[in-house]
């Protein structure tokens, strides 16, 4: 049998970057082999949707590879694969919404379009290195729901679910082995993770024991999720990297109310204060939305005070997406079905 080449283009968060190394993995194991050129038989786009402009590049990245020279199957994967569009080009595409059983899923979708015959047994068991980084990403948790009134996460990934404990210590034992000092332990809510009786704090010091790793460090934290233990055990390990993202997207309790954050600016400024008590000159950083509905010039100059007075080490500012389905876009009146 021919092996068919394929790339692998992704968009978006580290959740996506994991998973599209797990697809790398899984398709050659399929008997695929990796395009060094251009030119592939087979491209699966792992899109975002996260935002409009995300899905524009996804969008975009689709249309490409349909009309790559070459090209004989296009797979859209991830969260864009789940959003309603009427793009020509995207419904082309077989589609594989992100979620549980992502690999099974693909192997239907390529048996169903004649690029394998049937698929591989035992899918889910994690990757073995990740592609083109010093750095490797684990995903430990995936899917949300806090239901943040702009947020389209939870209606694309749906309910938390968790890998087992022992599932993500192999990996990152697998990874030390072929050399990775450092990893990301990332999801969707990484902060809710609970299996097999561990909570995150209980997960890291499971994955302290791989002596191998460095430094492990944490992706984004809701402010709530800041448990005693969990601090104590960062403040205690010279192997947990002393950064702490925390997204505070207003510093306007009357936006953070519409946008459903569940917490006030007051609860924030002290979960900040908080961990710095324990975390020896953390680097703290954050994310900020502007121009949500009904944003105001007051709420604003709220934001930029509270950013100035937390003295974040980086702050990524972004603009208000509307996204659809989502109660913030139902706010700003946006139809629900995006187009280009």
């Amino acid at each position: 049998m021919r092996a068919y080449r394929y790339r692998v283009l992704v968009l978006g968060c580290k959740v996506n970057q994991y998973e599209a190394q797990e697809i790398r993995e899984h398709l050659g194991e399929l008997g695929f082999r990796q395009a060094t050129g251009g030119e592939a038989e087979l491209w699966i786009i792992h899109g975002c949707a996260v935002t409009e402009f995300a899905l524009r590049k996804t969008r975009k990245l689709v249309r490409a590879a349909v009309r790559s020279p070459g090209s004989r199957w296009v797979i859209l994967t991830g969260c864009a694969a789940a959003v309603p569009d009427g793009d020509p080009m995207r419904l082309s595409a077989g589609l594989v919404p992100a979620g549980p059983d992502l690999l099974a899923r693909l192997d239907r979708v390529l048996a169903g379009r004649g690029a394998i015959s049937r698929g591989v047994e035992g899918h889910g068991h994690g990757i073995s290195r990740f592609q083109g980084r010093t750095r490797a990403v684990v995903k430990v948790q995936d899917g949300c729901d806090r239901r943040c009134s702009y947020c389209i996460v939870p209606l694309l990934r749906g309910a938390p679910h968790c890998r087992s404990a022992r599932a993500v210590y192999d990996e990152v034992r697998r990874l030390a082995a072929v050399g990775y000092r450092e990893i990301v332990i990332s999801g969707v809510n990484v902060g809710s993770y609970a299996a097999d009786g561990r909570d995150l704090a209980g997960l890291l010091e499971m994955l302290l024991e791989v002596s191998a790793i460095a430094r492990i460090r944490l992706s984004s934290l809701h402010p709530r999720q800041l448990s005693t233990r969990l601090l104590n055990l960062w403040g205690t390990s010279d192997r947990l990297a002393p950064h702490l993202h925390l997204p505070l997207q207003s510093g306007s309790d009357r936006i953070l109310r519409l946008m459903r954050r569940d917490y006030s600016l007051a609860e924030y400024l002290a979960a900040v204060a908080r961990a710095r008590e324990y975390i020896r000159d953390p680097a703290v950083t954050t994310d900020v939305m502007v121009g949500f509905p009904g944003e105001t010039a007051s709420d604003f100059e709220e934001t930029v005070k509270a950013v100035r007075e937390i003295g974040f080490a980086r702050v990524h500012v972004f603009p208000f997406s509307p996204r659809p389905g989502t109660e913030a876009a139902a706010i700003a009146g946006v139809r629900a079905t995006p187009r280009d």
